[in-house]
């Protein structure tokens, strides 16, 4: 169905988080009803710094591709423009340089596509798309929302309270529809519970991960071809890091964001020479070798998160219509996988496939759908690799060490076999199923590999990682720009091509030039002879 010829279904929604899932959602709300409200309880930004209400801002994101493809189709022409703003695009396979489970990933060309930016800029340039593309949302800065309207009938939500800081009041804002994309501080199950309503029960793994970042000016090295890298531990160790560009500076300086990870409690330091010491001691040494040189040119941040939950709105057997929750009010996970942009996309795009086909029991329909497309799969996916963990608490599944064996040996044959490591990104990246991993092609290598058929090339993967042909990939076009060769300069400038016929002459006239030279020195040569 086209945007333009879909049905309105009521006349105002509210939209509880101005982050990005926030603002997706406003976006796809502004689609069927006549306006929308997103309170955000952050003042109004003046550009794309981070927010105090978004605590993760400071660090490390990525968009997987499945978000990308998400966001792109709800605002054509975002990553465009982002790219002008310094964003780079980016190849998942090629241009990442990934060490995990004791390998480096195999490298070559997947289409895998990810960009490269600070989370703020995203988030900056998703706000003022909203606003450009859709005139009937309305922005509340300042607000917070204190608790739900009911019906008279008490079986369907029609407001919200909300309080306003400045000046300090509270008001009603009823609405048709409530979206919860408030974060892991949400208390939507509170309100629900206080309301008389089902309190949905949660699915917790506690992990006790912690987050140190700060930003480095680059570095030129013309050896290296990576953009991005990530360096992951295998169990037992707890200890990983991440680099990536993000967008220049004010004054046009090129930016990696480089963060620290420690898992129960092996947290990185604040403060620099404890920071260099925990890239140290990270299972390779690249990123260490890569930063101990470069210039910090921020303060520290930290951010610590306790445990992955699931919400499990879906068992609730007696829950009011006109809500739906996404983001990580509804689900969040361990953030070293990099999931929780990308399953809110799809959170959205779950409450746009539900919109399509009316209001009618719209909160049913929506958690339905959630507990399979949205939360399952992301959240087998990570704690299944949190359960590799001895200090992991939380439900095990059964089946867990098949589980365990099974992934760990993909993991190793993605450090030598490209098309093994592209298909598992394909489902790291939600554009397959984790059925994906046990086709023919998959399952026989596994087979193979365990029982010592398969035959391993000659590169050392738990050493170092595939180099690509000189010249290619995105860090190659990123040296070749920031170092143009002044003769091309000239000759661009200048309109002058060299044809091969004019190289030609010259390499033709560059001979005669030494004939002659070797011409006149026989005949020097005959003279003193003669003499």
């Amino acid at each position: 169905m086209s945007r333009d010829n879909r049905l309105t279904l009521g006349k105002h929604a509210v939209v509880v988080g101005g982050s990005v899932i926030g603002l997706m959602a406003a976006r796809v709300l502004a689609d069927y009803y006549e306006s929308v409200t997103v309170i955000e309880r952050d003042g109004r930004p003046e550009g794309p710094e981070p927010r105090r209400g978004s605590p993760q801002g400071w660090h490390t994101h990525v968009l997987l591709d499945k978000g990308r493809e998400i966001l792109a189709d709800l605002f054509p022409g975002i990553f465009p423009e982002l790219e002008e703003l310094g964003a780079l695009r980016a190849d998942s396979v090629s241009d990442l340089a990934w060490y995990h489970h004791g390998v480096w990933k195999a490298r070559g060309k997947a289409d895998l596509i990810f960009y490269l930016q600070s989370r703020p800029l995203l988030e900056w340039h998703v706000r003022n798309r909203v606003a450009q593309d859709c005139p009937s949302v309305k922005f509340e800065y300042g607000c917070d929302v204190q608790g739900l309207i009911l019906d008279s009938d008490r079986k369907r939500i029609k407001g919200v309270h909300i309080r306003r800081h400045k000046p300090l009041r509270t008001e009603e804002l009823m609405a048709d529809f409530v979206a919860d994309a408030s974060g892991r501080g949400s208390k939507f199950p509170r309100w629900l519970g206080d309301a008389g309503f089902d309190f949905p029960h949660e699915d917790q793994v506690k992990i006790n991960i912690g987050y140190t970042t700060c930003l480095y000016q680059q570095t030129e090295d013309p050896d290296r071809d990576w953009v991005a890298m990530m360096i992951y531990p295998r169990a037992p160790d707890r200890k990983l890091g991440y680099i990536y560009p993000i967008e220049p500076d004010a004054r046009g300086k090129q930016r990696w964001i480089v963060t620290m990870t420690g898992c129960f409690g092996d947290h990185a330091p604040m403060e620099h020479e404890g920071f260099l010491d925990h890239a140290r001691n990270l299972s390779r040494p690249d990123i260490y070798n890569t930063i101990r040189g470069a210039k910090p040119i921020s303060n520290y941040a930290a951010y610590k998160f306790p445990a992955s939950r699931r919400v499990r709105y879906e068992n609730c057997r007696n829950l009011p219509e006109g809500f739906a929750v996404m983001g990580d009010a509804l689900c969040s996970f361990n953030p070293i996988y990099g999931q929780g942009m990308s399953v809110g996309a799809m959170a959205v795009r779950n409450l746009q496939l539900c919109l399509e086909k009316g209001a009618k029991n719209i909160t049913r329909r929506y958690f339905r759908r959630a507990s399979w497309a949205v939360s399952l799969i992301p959240w087998f996916l990570a704690t299944s690799e949190d359960f590799r963990y001895r200090e992991a608490v939380g439900k095990r599944p059964f089946g867990l060490g098949i589980v365990h064996w099974y992934v760990g040996t993909v993991h190793k044959l993605s450090g030598q076999d490209v098309r093994v490591y592209a298909e598992f990104l394909k489902v790291l990246h939600f554009i397959s199923t984790p059925l994906a991993l046990f086709k023919p092609y998959f399952f026989l290598r596994v087979l193979a590999r365990t029982f010592g058929f398969y035959k391993q090339s000659a590169h050392n993967a738990e050493r170092e990682y595939v180099r690509l042909p000189a010249g290619t990939g995105l860090q190659a076009q990123i040296n070749r720009r920031s170092k143009p060769s002044v003769k091309r300069l000239s000759k661009k400038r200048l309109g002058i091509s060299v044809s091969k016929k004019k190289k030609t002459t010259k390499k033709a006239a560059r001979g005669r030039a030494a004939k002659k030279k070797t011409t006149a020195s026989r005949r020097k040569t005959k003279a003193a002879n003669r003499k």
